[in-house]
């Protein structure tokens, strides 16, 4: 369903008309297509975004978090 609420936002939809179940992943979605940036994330929610991108192999502005070589 976030992929809906991403659509609107992108369309020009308020970030903040996400319910707030789907703030988080849908700000992440967002976050890596590069839709929206990190300061856009509603403060409440930031901490939870940032947390969710860093598991899914995200820096903050969506981009790979580069592994080091393990040698």
């Amino acid at each position: 369903m976030e992929y809906v609420y991403a659509e609107l936002v992108r369309k020009g939809r308020s970030i903040n008309t996400v319910p707030k179940s789907k703030m988080v992943p849908t700000c992440v979605l967002l976050i890596i297509s590069h839709d929206i940036i990190y300061d856009q994330v509603p403060t409440g929610y930031k901490t939870k975004v940032k947390e969710a991108l860093k598991e899914q192999g995200y820096d903050e502005n969506g981009e790979p978090l580069v592994a080091e070589d393990a040698e």
